[in-house]
């Protein structure tokens, strides 16, 4: 017989060679294919696993297609539910992908319940035909067929093969793998076994197979006699009694004597026949009734307690061979005060009778918690069960922010559905396989969140500048937030878009910047170019540079001077000289500014003057965006307006981040419609200043 192989191996079903998001495409070829039916022999569930966990790891780059349905799952594949019957015993349920189905696949999942490949798979067709599944190409007409449903039903009947058992099963490796023993069986010899048998030792099995037949008719027969006669049994047979080897009374030409049984059989009119009477008994002993309540109890019976008072309050026993009394209760008023310090409450027992108190304000402190106990229960609580009572709270109130991170898709989609224009990108990479995780899941990369209505008012009613910047959010992953913000027509702050991205490097601000890019339409908008301002580190400058080159850029004043003072140029002269050259409107004033810096120190000015003057010079900057900002204080700004949000789980956050915004939109928009000015009161105050 020829190595059965894996069918539908050649070829792949339409987006089988994809790649998850963020990940890279895989090929195959018939190489690889022939490589894994080479490493598919029968054998246990447990060894196939080991064989397929090695075909992962030896070939990484064309394994996706074999591993997508037991390990990780393309993200823009349709999901699928497959539902197996196992020989009507059992049911068999995955939810996996379209492109992961395939017959591979489908014996895997049965192997894992005993089932093999020599095993048959049926499916029953939308007409009611039931149809052998025997390769790939029939399980993809079979997807085509339940396309509307998504759900493909298969049921599995074992093979006879006339009664044989697979050697591998008897062997004395298997059972050790039953014990619990980590020994590793041979799949090539044993499956050699079988495959080299000829009709011979086929027919010697049918034989076996007939004789056995035979034997538990009879058995079963004899069963069936019995039944219909219940004394039957009590008559037993004269049988030959075997003497075991070892000397013996008699010679060795002498005939042996059968040995008959010592007793002597009923008559047939007897009462009873088939039963001796008590009194033909020798050894007969009247039988001890035990009542129909159960076992009989050996316990001891306990004597009941004495109370050596009239008032009850004292109860004692004496022991036995002593004249010594054993105190067993004692009823006396208490004189002794209560203590706090050492108590049995429990964080969850303290989460439990708080919860509402956070579920009103998240932001209770564990020293109102545990002044709480201390008031209401007289109880002393320690501040590490404070915490962790207060962090039971959070989780029950706002959520785990390990699960939401499985539903940031579906509430990108619900965001993008409710407010059209809107652009909200999720992205996710795929980890390294290794031999633990062959081919890991993907994992969350960042998420990109731009509404339509922030944007769209910055294109209309603000001016061409953007200020960059970053924080940390309080999660335990350690993510950050990369944000972009404006300035209205009040010179207020305001939020454009922002990025969750796991930390601040160039890479990830190259995709926040060509997501925002695509958002805004690209470099420039209704009023020209935009300028750009940021706090010139951590990869912010290249970034800019790649994504917005004909953009004009600007540096923050405050982080320049951080820079200044790093450098060993400290001092309140210095920066009273700093301050004039960065402030002065006009050249003349910038250049006698620099002049009293250069008088102060020389290598401070020359420090200074390697920077480009338009990034940090009032009088030099472009007038196209009609912003004369020197520091960065408006991303600042939005790192604390979202400060009470920031600690929370990632879904949870997003959303008070956007509720924030839309209530602080309607809030201006309100303020417009009400005013009774022309113009905005900042700039008011300044025409009242000037006149």
């Amino acid at each position: 017989m020829e190595k059965p192989t894996i069918p539908g191996g050649g070829g792949r079903r339409r987006g089988e060679s994809s790649c998850g998001v963020g990940g890279v495409a895989s090929s195959n070829t018939e190489s690889d294919v022939e490589d894994l039916d080479e490493l598919w022999p029968l054998r246990p569930s447990s060894a196939a696993a080991d064989l397929l966990a090695k075909v992962w790891v030896d070939n990484l780059t064309t394994s996706e297609r074999f591993t997508n349905g037991f390990g990780g799952l393309d993200l823009d594949n349709e999901v699928w539910e497959v539902r197996i019957n196992l020989d009507g015993v059992d049911n068999l349920e995955r939810t996996i992908g379209r492109d992961d189905i395939t017959y591979q696949q489908i014996v895997a999942m049965i192997e894992v319940r005993g089932y093999s490949i020599l095993d048959n798979i049926y499916c029953r067709q939308l007409d009611g035909q039931e149809v052998l599944v025997e390769n790939s190409a029939i399980i993809y007409q079979l997807l085509d067929m339940f396309q509307s449903s998504r759900v493909l039903s298969l049921t599995v009947k074992r093979r006879v093969v006339l009664g044989y058992q697979f050697p591998y099963m008897c062997t004395q490796e298997s059972r050790n793998v039953e014990k619990g023993k980590a020994v590793q069986n041979d799949a090539e010899d044993d499956a050699n076994i079988f495959f080299d048998m000829g009709e011979a030792d086929f027919a010697a099995m049918e034989e076996l197979r007939r004789e056995e037949e035979v034997e538990i008719a009879e058995k079963i027969e004899e069963i069936r006699r019995i039944r219909e006669d219940p004394f039957l049994h009590c008559e037993e047979k004269q049988k030959t009694v075997k003497r075991g080897p070892g000397p013996t009374t008699r010679c060795h030409s002498s005939v042996q004597i059968d040995d008959i049984l010592d007793y002597m059989p009923s008559s047939d009119e007897d009462e009873f026949p088939g039963f001796l009477k008590d009194e033909d008994d020798d050894y007969f002993q009247p039988i001890t009734m035990v009542a129909p309540k159960g076992r009989k109890s050996r316990r001891k019976k306990i004597p009941p307690r004495k109370w050596y008072d009239e008032k009850r309050l004292l109860s004692a026993s004496e022991i036995k061979g002593e004249k010594t009394f054993v105190l067993h209760k004692m009823k006396i008023h208490h004189t002794c005060p209560t203590t706090t310090e050492s108590t049995r409450v429990s964080a969850r027992w303290l989460a439990h009778k708080y919860e509402s108190l956070f579920r009103s304000d998240t932001n209770t402190g564990i020293q109102t918690l545990i002044d709480s106990a201390r008031q209401h229960y007289g109880v002393e609580v320690s501040k590490m069960t404070a915490y962790r009572a207060k962090w039971l709270d959070v989780d029950a109130v706002l959520g785990d922010h390990r699960e939401q991170y499985v539903r940031l898709r579906d509430f990108a989609q619900t965001i993008v559905n409710t407010n059209p224009g809107s652009r909200v990108i999720v992205t996710t990479v795929s980890p390294a396989p290794s031999l633990q995780s062959p081919h890991p899941g993907p994992t969350f990369h960042g998420l990109f969140f731009c509404i339509n209505g922030a944007r769209e008012g910055f294109l209309k009613g603000c001016r061409p500048f953007i200020g960059l910047d970053g924080c940390f959010i309080k999660l335990c992953t350690g993510a950050q937030i990369l944000a972009a913000t404006g300035r209205d027509g009040n010179n207020n702050m305001y939020p454009i878009a922002f990025v969750v991205v796991p930390k601040e490097d160039t890479a990830n601000w190259c995709w926040f910047l060509t997501q925002l890019k695509y958002a805004l339409g690209g470099e420039s908008g209704d009023f020209g170019y935009y300028t750009i301002m940021s706090d010139k580190r951590f990869g912010l400058l290249k970034a800019v540079s790649q994504v917005f080159p004909n953009c004009p850029q600007r540096y923050c004043l405050r982080h320049i001077y951080a820079n200044f003072q790093t450098a060993g140029f400290r001092g309140e002269d210095l920066k009273k000289c700093m301050d004039a050259t960065a402030y002065a409107y006009h050249k003349d004033h910038f250049d006698v500014a620099m002049e009293n810096l250069k008088a102060e120190s020389e290598e401070a000015w020359t420090w200074l003057s390697k920077i480009p003057v338009h990034t940090w010079a009032r009088h030099a900057f472009d007038t196209n965006c009609k912003t004369d900002l020197v520091v960065n204080n408006l991303s600042d700004v939005f790192n604390r307006y979202i400060l009470d949000v920031r600690k929370k789980p990632i879904r949870t956050m997003i959303e008070g981040i956007k509720n924030k915004q839309m209530t602080r939109h309607h809030d201006k928009r309100v303020g417009v419609r009400t005013a009774r000015w022309e113009i905005t009161p900042h700039f008011t105050e300044m025409v009242k200043e000037v006149l």
